[in-house]
């Protein structure tokens, strides 16, 4: 009789231990007011829709009231979320591409001054980046295809900032190569580039690869 009570004693605590949403049920953690997580976000989210122009209102005005607060909580989200933010820039410009591009068009229109002041900054900031642009822009009228915007960072560091035709230090002048050239039918992607010291490149001009090293004594 006594191992009887213990164990009707012990399941009693233990339903009295376990914890119940009390709008669906679940065995599961619950907030203050009794339900889970799951149950609260569909609570929130049917708030929303249905008081819609009520929560923007407010939130609007709680913006309005704290703006440097705001700013200061938008400022760190992104910092904490940067890879995402990106995603989602990129997931958006993929899916509006004809509408920001009509936007851009009409932006440089109404302020080609500016627009022209902003290419220059840009330029000047973004050397590597403008080199690329370039072989991309060249490169879509002859065979299409396109460079990755950080190519010549990955290729300096793969190639450890020495020119693969001489072997030596590819210097601050150094040129962006199409290793089989575009008027020989190379393709203008990630794999048909390389980083050449100015000298070698203008040697190489439109050559074929091959014939190039061997010229210069390689046996390939």
């Amino acid at each position: 009789m006594g191992d009887v009570a213990a164990d009707k004693e012990m399941v009693e605590n233990s339903s009295i231990a376990m914890k119940f949403c009390k709008n669906c049920g679940t065995e599961t953690e619950r907030n203050a007011g009794g339900i889970c997580k799951i149950c609260r976000k569909a609570s929130i989210k049917k708030y929303y829709e249905t008081s819609k122009e009520k929560v923007l209102a407010g939130n609007k005005k709680w913006r309005d009231a704290n703006k440097e607060r705001f700013a200061e909580m938008v400022k760190n989200w992104g910092i904490e979320n940067k890879d995402r933010q990106k995603a989602k820039a990129r997931e958006y410009a993929q899916s509006h591409r004809e509408q920001m591009n009509a936007k851009s068009r009409a932006f440089k229109a109404r302020n080609p001054e500016k627009t022209l002041e902003q290419a220059a900054k840009w330029r000047k900031a973004n050397p590597e980046k403008r080199r690329v642009a370039q072989h991309n822009r060249r490169a879509r009228l002859m065979s299409g295809g396109r460079l990755s915007s950080n190519i010549i960072q990955v290729l300096h560091s793969n190639q450890k900032g020495k020119c693969p035709c001489c072997g030596l230090p590819l210097g601050n002048d150094f040129h962006l190569d199409h290793i089989m050239p575009l008027a020989l039918g190379g393709k203008n992607v990630n794999s048909n580039v390389q980083l050449l010291r100015a000298e070698c490149n203008m040697q190489k001009h439109t050559s074929d690869p091959i014939d190039f090293m061997q010229q210069r004594g390689f046996l390939l």
